[in-house]
């Protein structure tokens, strides 16, 4: 069941729904699928910049990540009691991989955030298996560099690459490789390899529970987060209550 929010398809998900997929999809032993966790800051990328728009059309699932695309998924009727979150998912992901066998690339953030997030993998759930990682250098990778990262994912025989370049870099990145790379799913997950790194703290679980993180993310990371949350999730927010009044008179 999906919605659309200002041409934008959301996927009415929750973490166990993701979960059955990706299974689905590891199973089958299918290639190149990816998903992406949508918030009000994704839904202004895709209105101003192509590259993710595509990379949004063509994806398999995009959920919401943010609690305005919750908000007006329940507006719609659809029942979503919470958001899914990428860093909430990403970790009962990997807290149930070890059952299923599921091995896992990291690929994203910077080396020293990488061996913090495998060292709390390993040491939270020994078990998991863990494929390999790569932190991409701060400037477009050379063809020989992406030829030999490409092929080091591949190699792998890894089950998920989680992509932690941040929106839009992730999920364009996802779209523009997909045929290259042979792993069954791709998830574009954003700050949660910080976040599960140990290197950023998290919101308290009721401002999470409440879609107010972005609160927290304000409070803590001004410069980096300033222009998000005070310029382009107002006018997110704002164009989302102007369709759905259209769609409620068009009704009418």
């Amino acid at each position: 069941v999906s919605f659309r929010l200002l041409n934008t398809r959301i996927d009415a998900l929750q973490h166990v729904d993701i979960l059955d997929q990706i299974a689905s999809w590891i199973y089958k032993r299918e290639r190149n699928h990816y998903a992406i966790f949508a918030n009000a800051h994704s839904g202004m990328e895709y209105q101003s910049n192509a590259a993710f728009k595509s990379a949004a059309v063509n994806a398999d699932l995009v959920v919401p990540d943010g609690m305005p695309l919750v908000f007006i998924g329940r507006l719609r009727g659809l029942h979503l009691p919470r958001r899914a979150d990428g860093p909430g998912f990403m970790s009962k992901a990997l807290n149930i991989s070890a059952h299923f066998g599921w091995r896992h690339y990291f690929y994203g953030s910077t080396p020293e955030t990488l061996t913090q997030l495998l060292c709390r993998v390993q040491t939270n759930s020994p078990e998991v298996q863990i494929a390999g990682s790569y932190a991409p250098p701060f400037r477009p990778l050379t063809e020989a560099e992406e030829h030999d990262v490409i092929r080091d994912i591949n190699e792998s025989d890894a089950d998920i690459l989680w992509v932690g370049l941040g929106c839009p870099k992730q999920e364009i990145w996802m779209w523009r490789h997909r045929d290259r790379l042979r792993v069954p799913v791709m998830l574009g997950v954003g700050q949660a390899f910080d976040l599960l790194a140990g290197v950023k703290n998290r919101a308290p679980a009721w401002m999470c529970a409440v879609g107010l993180e972005w609160v927290f993310r304000l409070a803590t990371e001004p410069r980096h987060t300033w222009r998000r949350y005070i310029v382009n999730n107002p006018r997110f927010i704002w164009l989302a209550l102007m369709e759905e009044i259209r769609l409620k008179m068009s009704k009418t």
